[in-house]
């Protein structure tokens, strides 16, 4: 199906006029390949004179209608997005005051009725929230599109490479609306009954815990964490450092220039650790029974850099911040990683609600995933003598050929002192 299509089978009615004009776009190219074919195209010299009157063509040009119907459909998205999350917020808001001001019998007497009005606008907005997401990756992949259509009919006049920054720059591409969710996930915790998370000593005693993980989809994290805060709240340590529903997570992976703890965790050997120093703010979860956590943006790097000095020889367990980081010192994963634990009584089943995001065809489960174990494949492939299954996926493998070593540059020895260290930073969500 041709893109032009598939954004009509995709509009939403309600918000039809919103999105871009792709047919109109794409007449314009066809207007422009037109012109100059013909000739119409103003032609404009590279040096003027003062003294020497140019040709007034007062009619605009077929590329700068292009350029100027483009820019206008850019903010007009921008403004779109911006007006439904500022309705979001003002609506969340609302109910969050109103939620507050509830009993606590009113809370317990509501579980055993069906969903309140509250509960269930609280799922509307969490909806529209998803549906706004849906409207902005159309809008963003259909400029993509068009502007790499411009450039395949008007080779003569690239213009995608310039503009593809300028949109990366927009608001409505750069914008964190995490706190949105925040938000719902604070008020789906009142209307529960509820509160965010406490630390319980005694939650886990005589319960048998197992430990899943899964790749998400990029596409695919807001739904995610949407099923997710409807049943447990999303945990935040400091609301004055991390507003929305990330906190930055480092952590340092320690091994020895024989790759001894990668490849003792590999093989499954018997004893097997890894040494890790973490450097986070403490994550406490709500209900021991269920613990989520799920990693975004995250990024592999060595911490002993390619040319230079290692940690070591420099005095320090960590890599040098000054120092660049070139292309084959950094991989950065495609996926989100979602930790599922359940602390579970024998015979006891996961709660409904985790089945059901297990089943949801959103997850992938990746058995003994490790973030230590990728990161050591990909950025030592010339010391490896094995590697992890998952490297195998299609999904990946772009990400891990992003940070291998040319022929040319061939693999990067280690160093001298024996040591090896490899580091990971990733935006966390705990529920």
């Amino acid at each position: 199906m041709k893109y032009g299509k598939y954004i009509e089978s995709k509009v939403k009615p309600e918000w039809k006029d919103y999105y871009i004009d792709y047919k109109g776009l794409k007449d314009l190219i066809k207007a422009c390949q037109k012109e100059a074919e013909t000739g119409e195209a103003s032609f404009s010299p590279r040096t003027t004179s003062l003294t020497v009157q140019r040709y007034n063509n007062t009619k605009d040009s077929s590329q700068e209608l292009f350029f100027r119907r483009l820019e206008r459909d850019v903010e007009k998205v921008n403004k779109f997005t911006n007006k439904l999350v500022e309705e979001m917020r003002a609506s969340l808001k609302s109910l969050n005051s109103k939620a507050e001001k509830e009993t606590d019998q009113d809370k317990k007497d509501d579980l055993l009725k069906p969903p309140p009005p509250d509960m269930q606008e609280a799922q509307r907005i969490g909806d529209d929230f998803l549906g706004l997401e849906k409207y902005v990756n159309i809008n963003y992949l259909g400029f993509h599109k068009i502007l790499k259509k411009h450039d395949k009919c008007l080779p003569h006049a690239p213009c995608r490479q310039f503009y593809v920054a300028h949109l990366h720059q927009q608001p409505w591409v750069q914008g964190n609306y995490s706190d949105l969710l925040v938000s719902l996930s604070n008020l789906y915790s009142k209307l529960r009954g509820d509160s965010s998370g406490e630390k319980n000593e005694d939650a886990a005693q005589g319960f048998v815990r197992s430990t899943t993980k899964y790749w998400v989809r990029n596409e695919d994290v807001s739904t995610v964490k949407h099923h997710v805060l409807q049943h447990l709240p999303v945990f935040q340590f400091d609301k004055n450092i991390f507003s929305g529903d990330a906190q930055l997570i480092n952590s340092v992976y320690m091994d020895n220039s024989n790759l001894e703890l990668y490849h003792g965790r590999l093989d499954k050997k018997p004893g097997a650790i890894a040494l890790r120093i973490r450097i986070l703010m403490s994550l406490i979860p709500f209900d021991a029974t269920v613990r989520i956590s799920l990693d975004t943006n995250l990024c592999m790097i060595k911490e002993n850099p390619e040319d230079g000095p290692s940690c070591a020889a420099t005095g320090r367990w960590y890599r040098d911040p000054s120092l660049p980081v070139t292309r084959t010192e950094i991989t950065r994963f495609p996926h989100a990683v979602l930790e599922v634990k359940l602390s579970l009584q024998e015979g006891q089943t996961a709660p409904a609600w985790v089945q059901e995001l297990l089943d949801s065809g959103y997850l992938t489960e990746v058995h003994k995933f490790s973030k230590f174990i990728h990161g050591s494949a990909t950025l030592f492939p010339g010391d490896v003598r094995a590697v992890p299954y998952w490297v195998d996926d299609e999904s990946v493998r772009a990400s891990m050929l992003a940070s291998a070593p040319s022929p040319l540059e061939g693999g990067s020895p280690l160093p001298e002192d024996g040591s090896v260290a490899g580091g990971s930073a990733v935006q966390g969500q705990s529920f």
